[in-house]
Formats: C-alpha cells, sequence, structure tokens
C-alpha cells in the first residue's frame, strides 16, 4: 500500500524547497547582478499495486538561474573583444594626446607650413629671383 507519511514528507521537503528559492529571489531583489532563480518539481514514480497505480509525491528536481543566454554570450564576446583591442586603444590614446598638445599640435604644425608657403609665392607684379650659387 502506498504510504501516505512518506507523501507528506516528500511534498513537505519540495515545498520548503520552493519557498526557500523564493525567499532568496525576495531578498535578492535589488542586488546588482543577481538572476531570479526558478525551482523545478516532478512527480516521483508511481508504485503498482496489481492493476491500480499510485502516485507517491513530487520531487525538487533542480533550481534553475533565469537569464538570456544570448545577452550573456554577446556580454562574454563584447568583453573579449575589448581584451583582445586594449592595446591598441592605449596606442590610438597616446597618438591622440601627442597631436592634440597645444605647443605640438598638428593643426599648428599645418597653419605654419601654409604660412610659409605663402610668404614665399610673389605676388602679382613683382619678381621673386632665386639666388644661385
Amino acid at each position: 500500500m502506498v504510504d501516505m507519511l512518506a507523501i507528506g514528507s516528500g511534498a513537505v521537503n519540495a515545498y520548503r524547497q520552493a519557498l526557500s528559492t523564493t525567499s532568496n529571489n525576495i531578498a535578492n531583489t535589488n542586488t546588482p547582478g543577481y538572476t531570479r532563480r526558478s525551482l523545478s518539481l516532478s512527480e516521483s514514480f508511481p508504485v503498482q499495486e496489481g492493476v491500480f497505480s499510485f502516485g507517491t509525491g513530487a520531487n525538487a528536481e533542480s533550481v534553475a538561474r533565469a537569464y538570456d543566454e544570448f545577452i550573456e554570450r554577446s556580454l562574454r564576446d563584447a568583453t573579449s573583444d575589448l581584451n583582445v583591442n586594449e592595446p591598441v586603444i592605449e596606442y590610438a590614446n597616446r597618438i591622440v594626446d601627442l597631436i592634440a598638445t597645444e605647443s605640438a599640435s598638428l593643426a599648428n604644425a599645418m597653419d605654419d607650413f601654409s604660412m610659409r608657403q605663402s610668404s614665399s609665392v610673389p605676388t602679382r607684379g613683382q619678381r621673386h629671383y632665386a639666388a644661385t650659387f
């Protein structure tokens, strides 16, 4: 015959685990990085008594995190790409810092070059002779 105490004990254990999982979810609602957990319950194997089959209760199967696998994989790939390209980014930042300083600016160098070129070009009506040695 079916053991009623064993069925009741299995049910109490399964729901104790469910209550523990729910209270853990409530306690960590505002915790950064926490993902909600859910409990899977399954039925125990039934007992065959002649032509009749009697259930034997439920079991707590597993606790699983509720998360999006696609987002998790995308985050992992993006972090890996950032770590690979970190030296290139650092080198580019050093070049930008070098070019963007006030004393050694590329814009200042281009302005100086254009000013020198424009001062050596003769104006209309004047002749510019170069001395040859």
